[in-house]
């Protein structure tokens, strides 16, 4: 049988340690991007742009993160329309609340082998209150990650908080 590839060899498997999203950051050091088309930060020949942006988080135990909604309305970032996150292993409460002030508390359990994924929709504000075994997750992005503040969705719990005092529902 004929194989229709070019021989490889097995010096060409490469392992590599991921390098930290943000190391300025105590969260960012334990949050980890791999984006599957690039090459050492540039575009791999052949691979189409829209394969995923996989973000890895680990978050120690009882910490607190997220306070956040994304306003799902910026071209730069469409997939937080709803934002999908996937959890690995560990546990939370994630305390989400809507304009209108409607709450509530998912507690998230995650045991070995049994992922949970969660979707959230735009102009939900969520909380993450990290139980004793810690929380492991991910998200993807079909665009990559930028820290200009132009091209990101994120509305921090300040501004949420502004935007839900003045809010005038439909």
């Amino acid at each position: 049988m004929e194989v229709p590839y070019e021989r490889r060899e097995s010096s060409d498997v490469r392992v590599e340690v991921r390098v930290c999203a943000n190391s300025g950051n105590p969260r960012g050091r334990r949050s980890f991007e791999w984006r599957p088309w690039e090459e050492n930060g540039v575009q791999r020949e052949g691979v189409r742009f829209n394969n995923p942006q996989i973000t890895y988080y680990w978050r120690e135990p009882h910490e607190v993160c997220g306070a956040h909604c994304h306003r799902g309305d910026n071209p730069h970032d469409p997939d937080r329309s709803p934002e999908e996150i996937f959890f690995i292993l560990g546990n939370a409460e994630i305390e989400v609340e809507d304009l209108w002030g409607d709450k509530a508390v998912h507690k998230i359990d995650v045991q070995p082998g049994k992922p949970v994924s969660m979707k959230i929709p735009p102009w939900v504000l969520h909380t993450f209150r990290v139980g004793d075994r810690g929380l492991h997750f991910m998200e993807t992005k079909r665009n990559p990650f930028s820290r200009d503040s132009a091209k990101q969705d994120v509305c921090l719990e300040e501004e949420f908080r502004r935007i839900q005092r003045n809010f005038k529902p439909t």
